[in-house]
């Protein structure tokens, strides 16, 4: 402390003025919750399991055809009867291995994530505990 403080490492370190009263206390459960939910690692992890329940839903959609309506002008046919288009187009999902690699791929993100998640909240909590019986 007193090296942060330029002074020399044997003085003498005065005790605080005066510390505010503590008054009330929250519940241990609540101290708990607060810090659980202060911590980045796991709102990272809570980010990936988000990341990968999207993306089982998306590996999900890929089984549906995609449908594409598009309109448009075009200036450079001589023929003004031509030069307005409107197009539809469908997209049919027929090779199915491809789709069904995907989505066990996204399977198996969601339970490596749900995995690292849930490892994560039980070691913290039984670190918590520890420390709490060892007080």
């Amino acid at each position: 402390m007193n090296t942060l403080l330029n002074r020399s490492p044997d003085a003498f370190i005065p005790p605080p003025h005066s510390l505010a009263e503590i008054q009330f206390l929250p519940e241990l459960k609540t101290l708990r919750s607060k810090a659980r939910q202060s911590r980045p690692e796991l709102k990272v992890l809570a980010a990936n399991l988000d990341a990968s329940k999207t993306q089982m839903e998306l590996a999900a959609l890929e089984y549906y055809p995609d449908f594409d309506f598009s309109a448009g002008y075009n200036s450079l046919w001589d023929n003004e009867d031509k030069r307005f288009t409107i197009g539809v187009g469908i997209n049919l999902p027929l090779g199915q291995a491809k789709r069904i690699a995907a989505e066990k791929i996204a399977q198996a993100r969601m339970k490596q994530a749900t995995g690292q998640f849930s490892d994560s909240t039980c070691a913290s909590s039984t670190r918590e505990e520890q420390e709490l019986h060892s007080e």
